[in-house]
């Protein structure tokens, strides 16, 4: 995506987030190119991790894609990570829903086996809002020193995990920590979301398992 399709997209999800009524934080290949002078990437997608474990808060797969019809192509591709809470892990491994929910339809996700995707499914830390913090529903773009957190909270986690034995999981751990090593300044043009920082959320390795896919809006066709 370029320039001006980030920007459409970043539009598009602060949009569903308020329909929602909740917090997204942004990550990824897009934040790197929207902070990072040096960055030249074109990233194919927009990850927003969603900040409620609330099933009636979490977008519906792949809501707000947007596609080329011309070439079948997507023009803005937004990937929602959620999680879950239950009692036995209180806080799971955000998933990206677009790719468990394939998995469970097919009835795999337990044994699922895709060394080149399967560290793309889950990630390796997750964030929650602080007890009393108030924050209004929309889009959080993360300051440079709470990207970095975690960052620096990921890689351990992946340098010990089974996907960094694979080339994916090698690319990821690579370019974080290639990332980390950069200088993050915000670019000349406005980003008109809001800036979330560290006294606001709680940033930290996950150890459990991958949250199965939502039940709202998340199975073989969409059903609604």
């Amino acid at each position: 995506m370029n320039k001006d399709k980030i920007l459409e997209g970043l539009e598009i999800a602060n949009n569903i987030l308020l329909k929602y009524n909740t917090q997204g934080l942004l990550f990824g290949g897009v934040l790197s190119r929207l902070f990072n002078k040096k960055s030249r990437n074109r990233p194919r997608d927009i990850d927003i991790l969603v900040l409620s474990p609330l099933c009636e808060h979490h977008p519906k797969r792949q809501e707000g894609t947007k596609y080329d019809l011309d070439t079948l192509n997507n023009q803005i591709n937004i990937d929602w990570w959620v999680y879950h809470i239950n009692e036995k892990f209180p806080i799971q491994r955000p998933s990206n829903d677009s790719l468990v929910a394939e998995g469970n339809a097919a009835d795999l996700l337990d044994d699922w086996v895709m060394p080149d995707f399967r560290s793309q499914v889950g990630l390796y830390w997750n964030a929650q809002i602080k007890e009393g913090i108030n924050l209004s529903p929309g889009l959080y773009i993360p300051e440079p020193a709470l990207v970095k957190k975690i960052i620096r909270t990921e890689i351990p986690r992946i340098r010990n995990s089974k996907e960094v034995r694979n080339s994916s999981g090698k690319r990821i751990l690579n370019k974080l920590e290639k990332r980390l090593s950069q200088v993050w300044a915000v670019r000349d043009y406005s980003l008109p979301y809001l800036i979330i920082s560290e006294r606001e959320l709680i940033i930290q390795q996950v150890n459990g398992p991958m949250a199965a896919y939502c039940k709202h809006g998340y199975y073989a066709g969409d059903k609604k």
